[in-house]
């Protein structure tokens, strides 16, 4: 007699990246929107390292551009909030004003 089988399906991985720097400039990019959307376009999930939310960041209006190719393309984009209490210590305050700047940029959600 055999033992029976249990049947359940198996889950590809989602591809993750984590990238704390420029996106426009990923892997040679460049600054060109489309070169660096194509570079993440390999990954399903992506986390964008903080900083880059606020207008002032040098590559804040870019990296809204690969932002909206990303999510065109039914990737996940995950903005970065440093909540550490020995690194910024953020007040609640600043923190939601970084939700709010990643939100306006088009993310999919928060990466604490």
């Amino acid at each position: 007699m055999k033992p029976a089988l249990a049947t359940t399906s198996v889950y590809k991985p989602k591809r993750l990246a984590i990238y704390y720097g420029w996106p426009s400039v990923v892997n040679g990019a460049g600054g060109d929107t489309n070169k660096a959307t194509e570079e993440l376009a390999f990954f399903d999930v992506i986390v964008l390292g903080d900083g880059i939310e606020h207008p002032s960041h040098g590559d804040h209006v870019k990296t809204e551009a690969v932002i909206g190719n990303l999510r065109a393309q039914g990737k996940e984009v995950f903005g970065y909030v440093d909540m550490g209490a020995s690194t910024q210590n953020l007040p609640i305050a600043t923190a939601e004003q970084y939700v709010d700047e990643w939100a306006a940029m088009g993310v999919s959600g928060i990466f604490w």
